[in-house]
């Protein structure tokens, strides 16, 4: 850490189980917008200057979500 202090093992857990929880949301987001055919919930999983590669698709991932959303 910045101030020279070792994080705990629990801390060291606390952090990953945050981090999963934020990944899984992001997931459940990705499919939400999926399945319901929104694209603004679909570009909310993106970082602005986010990329995607699909098999069908390789450019920004906002540009996935005008892309696929279309399709279904």
């Amino acid at each position: 850490m910045a101030d020279g202090t070792a994080k705990s093992e629990r801390e060291r857990k606390l952090d990953w189980l945050i981090d999963r929880a934020e990944i899984e949301d992001v997931l459940a987001s990705y499919s939400r917008g999926i399945d319901r055919c929104d694209p603004q919930v679909l570009k909310s999983v993106y970082h602005p200057r986010g990329y995607d590669e699909h098999g069908i698709f390789s450019g920004p991932g906002y540009g996935f979500a005008d892309f696929i959303i279309p399709q279904m």
